[in-house]
């Protein structure tokens, strides 16, 4: 989404201080409802082969930030943060994001050149989940990526605002390096598309 501006480097700096790696504390991610000790610690199958993945956590932004958010990108948004992957392993595991559907996201630090988005389906199930009356495995997530069909493998731009569904099964690989992006999230009875008519 070129048309939106670009982070202003305050808020960039702001965002790898409150995004910088650190030991997650599990209980408190837990008791938020926001992991499971099951998808902390998950095991997925690749090739064949056990794969630890890596862990995704995130830090709260200033009051400013959210000023700006609301004055520049989404004015209607319910939560905006810094986010970070890390851990050894080189992909996060095929997961769909709790609670965002629609997610405005900004690349601020890659991680590795060859990182890569990966969208999956899973065998037998839909495209897009259903989050809210899933009562699985929570969040959402395929632990086998064998059996996975892969849809489509893209890299997401740096410095430049991207929307997408977060209840398409997803994955970041290729990448063992911290990755850190903004997110602000957007209940989908609120999004609209305001189109501007050409003028002569």
């Amino acid at each position: 989404m070129p048309h939106l501006p670009q982070v202003p480097d305050i808020f960039i700096q702001q965002a790898r201080e409150a995004a910088k790696d650190r030991t997650i504390d599990q209980n408190t991610q837990i008791l938020k409802g926001i992991h499971t000790t099951d998808y902390l610690n998950r095991q997925i199958t690749r090739n064949k082969e056990s794969v630890t993945t890596r862990i995704q956590q995130s830090g709260a932004m200033s009051p400013e930030w959210e000023q700006w958010c609301r004055e520049n990108i989404f004015s209607d948004f319910f939560e905006t943060t810094a986010r970070i992957s890390t851990g050894a392993s080189d992909t996060h595991g095929a997961h769909v994001d709790k609670p965002a559907k629609v997610r405005l996201y900004y690349l601020i630090d890659q991680g590795d050149s060859t990182a890569e988005t990966v969208f999956y389906m899973s065998p037998g199930k839909s495209v897009v989940h259903d989050a809210e009356s899933h009562t699985g495995p929570n969040p959402i997530h395929e632990l086998d990526h064998d059996k996975l069909i892969e849809l489509e493998r893209v890299q997401f731009p740096l410095h430049q605002w991207i929307l997408f569904n977060g209840y398409v099964l997803h994955a970041v690989e290729k990448n063992s390096s911290p990755r850190i992006n903004l997110t602000v999230d957007i209940n989908p009875s609120t999004f609209r598309f305001l189109i501007h008519p050409e003028t002569t």
